[in-house]
């Protein structure tokens, strides 16, 4: 599934320092709209937020840091279409497709693992799951990741 059309896809992938700024701000939509229980653009937005994950890891030549961030933003937005009562299944799929053939760190696998064997999340997880997520991608240094 994609959310981004090909247009968008190849304006970000021309250009990932403002594909890596667009994939803050969408997460960050996407959280506010989990707070705010609007599940239509919470997921609009974490959708987004996969594809341009994705688009990073290719601009990253699948960095630990570039597979990282798309492991979180697959299990934050697993716990979105969970608490919703829909199939993850195709996010599963989609991350490990993707990094099939690539060495990934341990916290990739668990990232994984977690993914896979998702239930019904619980509040304290999604929060616990942004709140790792916000200190991971914070405390890298983007621009010198992307090159």
């Amino acid at each position: 599934m994609k959310f981004l059309c090909q247009k968008h896809r190849d304006w970000l992938q021309s250009d990932p320092i403002k594909a890596l700024h667009l994939w803050h701000k969408t997460t960050e939509d996407a959280r506010q709209a989990v707070r705010d229980e609007n599940w239509r653009v919470a997921i609009m937005n974490y959708g987004n937020a996969f594809d341009i994950a994705e688009l990073l890891i290719d601009c990253d030549n699948f960095s630990i840091r570039a597979q990282e961030r798309y492991a979180y933003t697959a299990l934050e937005m697993a716990y979105t279409l969970k608490s919703k009562k829909l199939d993850t299944r195709w996010l599963v799929h989609a991350l490990t497709d993707k990094l099939k053939d690539q060495s990934r760190s341990q916290l990739t696998e668990e990232l994984i693992g977690s993914l896979a064997s998702l239930e019904a999340p619980k509040a304290s997880n999604v929060s616990y799951i942004w709140q790792a997520t916000e200190q991971q991608t914070r405390s890298s240094n983007y621009s010198r990741q992307l090159h």
